[in-house]
């Protein structure tokens, strides 16, 4: 199962499509498999019903934002069969579509989804936001090349809060200078990375965007329930570095046992959740974990408890939840 959580804060202006994206036909309209594809119509119909994003394109806003040459992109492919595959979930007379001419564009420029056979859906929902992203990158000169923001302490010293604003705003300004556009601005948010080096006590801190977050299943005892969030904690919880995985510390300038721990730092407006079924050990590694994970009212998630920056700390606002 992939979850996406869409976690809007407050009201996204639906003017002009309203009328379609809450109309009793609007969206719901079966994808229709081409082969094995189920994997990619669960991922299209989560994306199609994040109505932000389905706003954009159906009030024709991408039209003016398509970048045919950037070097990473499809030069607008991918973009224009999405947005007619949109057209046909939305505003078309059909009640079913077969979405074989996207597949067919997809498949151009991912060709591991060639052919009919059984894929990832999160692997597929992945390439297509990136595909998205790079058709539609507000950013159309080269790439320039950004030099990584990192907060280094001594040990003893600490890092306040106003040097982790300033630090992460700094990240933020200089991941736009490569990567900007409406999928930036709907499913990026920003994990805070803290490295400490076990024999002084030094630390890192850096700041990196992220376009969803794979958790980890933790087990759980008998009669107990396992929740989102404590997939989000397991996710947070501090990793030791030994043996050969060493942090070369700054300060001690050798190679030392450390401890690593991630937060979420600034979440995105949707937020988007894959759970790690398979990856255990040993003989497990390829056995897929099919119990629940418990998801709050997906009417009014709040999530800001688990965000450490103080300015997502408050209401997160109405979410929505697509399964796959």
């Amino acid at each position: 199962m992939h979850v996406s959580l869409c976690v809007t804060r407050g009201s996204a202006a639906m003017t002009g499509t309203s009328s379609v994206l809450h109309s009793a036909k609007g969206g719901r309209v079966g994808l229709v498999n081409v082969g094995n594809t189920c994997f990619m119509n669960a991922a299209l119909q989560c994306l199609s019903h994040t109505d932000s994003l389905t706003a954009y394109f159906l009030r024709g806003e991408w039209m003016h934002e398509v970048n045919d040459t950037s070097r990473d992109g499809s030069g607008g492919a991918v973009v224009r069969e999405y947005s007619a595959l949109l057209e046909r979930l939305w505003v078309g007379e059909a009640s079913t579509h077969k979405p074989a001419a996207f597949k067919a564009t997809l498949s151009r420029f991912a060709p591991q989804f060639e052919g009919y056979r059984q894929h990832d859906a999160q692997e597929l929902a992945v390439f297509l936001l990136d595909g998205l992203h790079e058709d539609l990158n507000r950013q159309r000169a080269a790439k320039p090349y950004v030099e990584h923001v990192e907060l280094d302490r001594k040990g003893g010293e600490c890092a306040t809060v106003a040097d982790m604003e300033e630090a992460s705003a700094e990240a933020w300004g200089k991941h736009l200078l490569r990567d900007r556009s409406v999928i930036i601005d709907t499913f990026q948010g920003q994990l805070k990375s803290v490295l400490r080096c076990s024999v002084c006590g030094a630390t890192r801190t850096k700041f990196d965007p992220f376009m969803y977050l794979s958790l980890p299943m933790p087990r759980v005892g008998a009669g107990e329930v396992l929740t989102l969030e404590r997939c989000l904690r397991e996710f947070m919880r501090e990793e030791r570095l030994d043996g050969d995985n060493l942090w070369r510390c700054f300060c001690c300038n050798d190679f030392r046992p450390a401890t690593k721990t991630l937060s979420i730092w600034k979440l995105p407006s949707h937020l988007v959740v894959h759970l790690k079924r398979f990856g255990g050990h040993g003989n497990d590694r390829l056995r897929k974990r099919s119990e629940r994970v418990e998801v709050p009212d997906i009417s009014r998630i709040d999530l800001s408890h688990l965000v450490g920056h103080a300015a997502t700390a408050g209401d997160l606002g109405q979410a929505e939840e697509g399964q796959a």
